[in-house]
């Protein structure tokens, strides 16, 4: 007995080891076959980190965990993953693994992104089944789900800690799921089975066509359904699903067989607390829900009853309602001093079957008061899919202020300003999309005053100071639109035409828009990336190989047709500053088209004209025209980070430069340019340039010539270009120090350097080096027809190569030859040639300084007018408002007195009414006050513009005069 006990132990012991050390020698072939059957069953190609056996936990089961899982697409989704998963664990039965078949007991998905994606076109990354060329016949197919060895006889699965992304493009849909647990247990071997699930997700968010239905809302449901695989029939008990504090229930059936779907689904809430539907207002939700003390009815109930089958003639849907309302509602913080209530909704959608176009969604009403501020609303659509019938109202009258008042903000936060808004539309988008636009009835307005948001996330100072929006019929006018930010103010007006089919079917905006300001800090408009993370930006990017397939953005809406004339003092972009800017730019199609654009900078002025094309097929495609004139050099230097760069020579460089440059390339998504792609040409002209840097020692030791450690270069008329990653300078001539010189070259992006110069020195500059070339120069003036002895000048060429940092400087000394040479002969003819008209152009240039002077002295003074102008109006305006508002107060407190010194009903009711009378009347005056005071500021200022206008007229004349006198 001794010996039978302890051969059972060993044989126990060895089983143990066997199931603890066997799995590990079939690791390695189960993840290749794993591996192989994927790719060959899938389209794209799936990834594997690891695998693991084990025996012990599962046993006579085999446990098999898949560790950092990846599936990537083909072709248009080529690294872009449908799923990374961490841990895949499937149980299965191990006997039946032996016999060839891989029957799948139990299986669970932990820690994991998907992430769903439908382009444009309809191709969807979720479409991974690889059609075989046999799959074209169904014997084919049912052939080959005979021969599959994978059999799903799970009696419990799981899904842990996933994010999901569904991203559909095409019906402009998008669905965020974070931190999804879901689990279900049934007897999936079995024809009939009892399935019951748990599911949970900590952040839903649902958006269809940039409208979030639901915006970070925590799903919670145990969901029961009654399985029978024979008959494709689920069954759902009773059930329940919660969205943050709304419970819905769910019970009834679905039958899927074949292509069809019968469905009998009834949904609903039996609670009645208003507190359901609050909860899904994000405002109200995070602000201390669980303390708000509401009341209210809350309906909800509705029911899905029918077919639903697609046909050739499109998809027919079964019969659905849903009803809901909320009466006698209101809420309230227990902390703050006023309520949200009269909250009362009455909402009924309703389809009776067939097509969705017979579908009919009524709100009838919709209104609440929040702090005194009223809001109501109504619409009715019918036939949404073919005419879009609709009608309804929306009315507003809400100061900002009082937020704080009724819903919990952060104690940085601060409100302030009023929306004041009426619209009534009654209109058929069917007829207007025809041109129909006078059968349709929109009509109203949007008023803000004097608004401002401001807290921990937002920079102080933004703000819109007026806007008002009216609505007629297809047309929105902009009126006295003020808005700000902390370093700028800006007006802008105009109108907006084809609004309706733009806002509703996507057609065509036409817009006619001024905007004016004063100085614009670009900086202020660029957000900063904000260094924190969290799990809504994780899912969101779902890293980089889980990216959605690159589309091309849509930088400027293909819809929209807008000409905008802009009128800006100053315009600063980190080292860049342009003032007294005057544009004119045009989209169209998605195309901005720049077609005038006027700027100072740079102590000259500049005018910029260009166009930049859609992206299409990995670029957007731009061509800009500069023409700039006198800019003054060494602020050119200073600002153009890559001139400095490339030409650090002009660190200390003097002069005034004008450059006409055509310049054509690419942008890439990010918008920056693509280098490949960039080409320029130009043309530099200058009267001086004064070079004196430390490199230009090294160019003086090397000819000996002390002179050359500075440089002065005078007539310049230069052609350049920038193509193949070369700034290339064409050959040219200028004098160089008082003589004539000859030059050509160029520098890459690489910043190496290969220049050649010619020009000819005073022989006193040159000491010994004039008596070791005595006979060099003799045979070189030959060449000239120069005969006798050695002249004043010899030539000099040097050769400049390197780089930029490090430039190497050969000189040749009378010795020239080559294409050099030649250079030289043809810059002393041209010098000849050209040195009566340069005399000539020496007098005009003179004339036109002097004309610019004139017309800067006229702009200044004309700037002096409209300052004080400005400032004398704003003050008149200041004042104006300051007595209106007395008017006010004085009536206000006459028309309290008038009702506190009633002493019975009938009194109170005639002192009241006298008291609007007072009031409505105060408010007449003091509006006729204020408007009577911004008509007198409008016109001090538009004297003061007439003024200056013919200030710089008369100088512009006089300045014309000057130079053709010349």
């Amino acid at each position: 007995m001794r010996k039978v006990l302890i051969g059972l132990a060993i044989a126990v012991v060895l089983l143990v080891v066997a199931i603890a050390i066997v799995p590990m020698f079939f690791k390695d072939r189960v993840k290749n076959e794993a591996l192989k059957y994927a790719n060959e069953s899938l389209k794209g190609e799936m990834y594997i980190g690891d695998v693991d056996l084990s025996l012990i936990s599962t046993f006579p089961d085999l446990k098999i965990v898949f560790e950092e899982t990846r599936l990537t697409g083909e072709d248009e989704f080529e690294n872009i993953d449908l799923m990374s998963i961490q841990e895949i664990i499937l149980v299965v039965d191990l006997l039946e693994l032996f016999d060839g078949q891989f029957i799948i007991r139990e299986m669970g998905v932990s820690n994991g992104k998907v992430n769903v994606v439908v382009m444009k076109n309809g191709l969807a990354n979720y479409d991974i089944a690889a059609v075989s060329e046999d799959a074209t016949e169904e014997a084919s197919v049912e052939e080959a789900q005979k021969e599959d060895p994978i059999s799903i006889q799970v009696d419990r699965y799981y899904l842990k800690d996933l994010d999901i992304r569904y991203s559909d493009h095409k019906g402009g849909m998008l669905m965020e799921i974070l931190q999804l647990y879901h689990e279900g247990e049934g007897k999936f071997s079995t024809e009939e089975f009892l399935l019951k699930t748990s599911t949970q997700i900590e952040e839903m968010t649902f958006e269809m066509e940039g409208l979030k239905y639901l915006n970070k809302v925590t799903l919670k449901s145990d969901l029961d359904l009654l399985v029978n695989l024979v008959e494709s029939k689920y069954v759902i008990d009773t059930s329940f699903v919660s969205l943050n504090a709304l419970s819905l229930f769910l019970d009834g059936s679905v039958i899927m067989p074949d292509e069809q779907m019968f469905l009998d689904l009834n949904f609903g809430t039996n609670q009645t607390s208003i507190t359901q539907i609050l909860s899904l207002i994000p405002a109200v939700y995070m602000a201390d829900f669980q303390n708000i003390d509401a009341h209210g009815a809350f309906k909800l109930n509705g029911f899905v009853k029918g077919e639903y089958a697609s046909e050739d003639g499109g998809e027919v849907y079964p019969a659905f309602e849903i009803n809901s309302s909320i009466s006698d509602g209101n809420f309230g913080y227990p902390d703050l001093p006023a309520r949200a209530d009269n909250l009362e909704m009455d909402l009924k959608i309703n389809h009776p079957g067939g097509v969705l176009d017979r579908m009919v969604i009524d709100l009838k009403n919709l209104e609440a008061k929040m702090a005194g501020n009223a809001f109501s609303a109504s619409i009715y659509v019918e036939q949404p899919m073919s005419k879009m019938l609709s009608k309804g109202s929306l009315k507003l009258d809400f100061d900002i202020s009082t937020v704080p008042e009724f819903i919990p903000v952060e104690k940085s936060e601060e409100y302030q300003g009023k929306i004041i808004a009426d619209l009534k539309f009654d209109a058929a988008l069917a007829e207007m999309e025809q041109g129909a636009y006078d059968k349709a009835e929109f009509s109203g307005f949007i008023d803000a005053t004097s608004i401002s948001v401001s807290g921990n996330d937002l920079p102080p100072g933004l703000g819109i100071d007026h806007m008002r929006m009216e609505f007629n019929q297809n047309k929105v006018s902009l009126e006295d639109m003020r808005f700000r930010t902390p370093r700028t103010q800006m007006s802008m007006s105009g109108s907006l035409s084809n609004f309706i089919p733009w806002y509703m079917a996507d057609k065509e905006l036409l817009a006619d828009l001024s905007f004016s300001a004063d100085t614009i800090y670009a900086t202020d408009w660029m957000g900063e990336e904000s260094s924190n993370s969290n799990r809504t930006e994780e899912a969101q990017d779902t890293a980089q190989s889980m990216t959605e397939p690159l589309e091309d953005p849509e930088w400027v809406p293909n819809n929209i047709n807008a000409t905008t004339r802009a009128s800006i003092n100053r315009l600063n972009y980190e080292n860049y500053d342009l003032n007294n800017i005057q544009s004119k730019i045009r989209v169209e199609g998605g195309k901005v088209v720049i077609e005038t654009m006027k700027a100072d900078m740079f102590e000259g002025n500049s005018s910029i004209s260009g166009v930049l094309e859609p992206y299409s097929e990995g670029k957007a495609p731009y061509q800009i025209d500069i023409n700039a004139n006198y800019w003054k050099l060494n602020k050119v230097v200073k600002t153009v980070e890559t001139l400095e760069r490339m030409a650090p020579i002009l660190n200390s460089a003097t002069g005034l430069i004008s450059t006409k440059m055509a310049l054509n390339g690419s942008l890439d998504r990010s918008m920056e340019p693509i280098l490949d792609e960039l080409h320029f040409n130009g043309r530099l002209k200058s009267q001086s340039i004064g070079l004196d840097n430390d490199k230009l020692d090294e160019l003086a030791r090397i000819t000996k010539v002390d002179k050359l450690s500075s440089l002065q270069l005078n007539d310049i008329d230069v052609s350049y270009s920038f193509k193949n990653g070369k700034l290339i300078t064409e050959p040219t001539t200028f004098r160089l120090n008082g003589n004539d010189a000859a030059f050509n070259g160029y520098t890459t992006l690489d910043q190496e350097i290969n220049y050649d110069i010619e020009t000819e020195m005073p022989t006193s500059d040159l000491g010994e080096s004039v008596a070791s070339g005595a006979e060099q120069l003799s045979s070189f003036l030959s060449a000239y027809g120069v005969e006798g002895a050695i002249p004043e000048t010899i030539p000099l060429g040097v050769k400049i190569t390197g780089t930029v940092d490090n430039p190497k400087f050969v000189p040749r000394l009378g010795d020239i030859s080559g294409s050099a040479s030649q250079s030289t002969k043809e810059a002393v003819r041209e010098k000849v040639e050209k040195e009566i008209e340069m005399q000539k152009e020496r007098g005009k240039e003179e004339a036109r300084k002097q004309a610019q002077k004139i017309i800067a002295d006229a702009r200044k003074e004309k700037e002096k007018l409209v300052k004080e102008a400005q400032r004398r109006a704003d003050q008149l305006k200041k004042e104006a408002r300051k007595q209106a508002g007395n008017l006010r107060s004085e009536a206000d407190k006459q028309a309290k007195k008038l009702e506190e010194e009633a002493a019975n009903p009938i009194q109170q009711m005639t002192a009241k009414a006298a008291g609007d009378v007072l009031r409505k009347e105060a408010d007449k005056k003091a509006n006729d006050l204020v408007k009577e005071a911004d008509k007198q500021a409008e016109k001090l200022v538009k004297q003061a513009e007439k003024q200056g206008d013919k200030l710089i007229n008369d100088a512009e004349k006089k300045a014309e005069e000057s130079i053709e006198s010349r």
